[in-house]
């Protein structure tokens, strides 16, 4: 049987002032939706860790697919293990992406 509650308890907890925060760089909140839409979640702090939130390698690699269609360029998985955040990896879009 499940414990509900041990596997709740287990959840990291986000603090409720990041739950909601507008994201102003419209890059970093493409990278923000992409990784909510995959861990399912209705938001995600722009500044955590993809995987400090609980995502595997198989959901980074949907991220990525998601996110290189919506920027139109390829994203290799190897950008997100690099810029695991959506600040950073939004970061790392910008320059390439007039790519």
């Amino acid at each position: 049987k499940l414990d509900d509650r041990a596997l709740l308890a287990s959840v990291p907890e986000v603090p409720a002032e990041d739950r909601r925060a507008p994201v102003g760089d419209p890059l970093v909140r493409l990278v923000a939706e992409a990784f909510a839409a995959v861990l399912g979640r209705a938001a995600v702090p722009p500044h955590a860790s993809f995987f400090a939130l609980g995502g595997s390698s198989l959901q980074a690699a949907r991220a990525c697919t998601r996110i290189g269609k919506r920027a139109g360029r390829p994203v290799p998985l190897s950008s997100l293990y690099a810029h695991a955040s959506a600040e950073r990896l939004g970061a790392w879009l910008r320059p390439t992406a007039s790519r």
